[in-house]
């Protein structure tokens, strides 16, 4: 039915903690969490280059996390951490300390009205949601989109290539592990 009726390719995944989405999403999330702290990215700027620049939902992913819920990133990211423990990219699946202290808040995102969108994450004051004009493109074909992150050199696209490159490596890393037949 899916690939027939639904013309999509179907991916049989393995019994492996998170499965395969919610295995490399989180690590996805808590790369650019991570990444943006090193980085000292705002919530604003990580999500303009995280979401259609690179192929992926406009809410990007700081916006995602807060419709999601932080606890419940937190709750994926834990399965993970600590059922891998010789996991490659391990240290990512570590929650930011500004996280785990936005959940101890109850600020959980947008089931609680407050999240990780515009707020600073050195202080955890929240201010007025920012606009972020990258200079990376959001529309075309996404070949070209990547080739503008491949060749970007201001922070933004560093920051978007950066965090690309990890994203794919882990997923080759990882697909083995979660998926048969690869």
């Amino acid at each position: 039915f899916v690939s027939q009726r639904l013309g999509k390719g179907v991916v049989e995944c393995r019994d492996t903690p998170n499965f395969i989405a919610n295995r490399l999403g989180i690590f996805t999330v808590f790369d650019v969490l991570h990444r943006m702290a090193e980085h000292s990215l705002t919530a604003e700027e990580a999500d303009a280059v995280t979401g259609t620049v690179l192929g992926r939902p406009r809410s990007a992913t700081l916006r995602l996390s807060d419709l999601i819920g932080l606890d419940t990133l937190l709750h994926v990211a834990a399965t993970s951490f600590d059922n891998l423990p010789e996991h490659p990219g391990i240290e990512r699946l570590s929650p930011p300390a500004s996280v785990s202290a936005l959940v101890g808040d109850g600020r959980l995102g947008v089931k609680t009205g407050k999240g990780i969108e515009a707020v600073d994450l050195q202080t955890l004051v929240y201010r007025p949601v920012q606009t972020v004009d990258s200079s990376l493109p959001t529309r075309g074909p996404l070949g070209d989109r990547l080739e503008a992150v491949w060749s970007a050199s201001d922070r933004l696209g560093v920051f978007a290539r950066e965090h690309l490159v990890a994203t794919l490596a882990y997923c080759a890393c990882c697909a083995a592990a979660v998926a048969h037949g690869l």
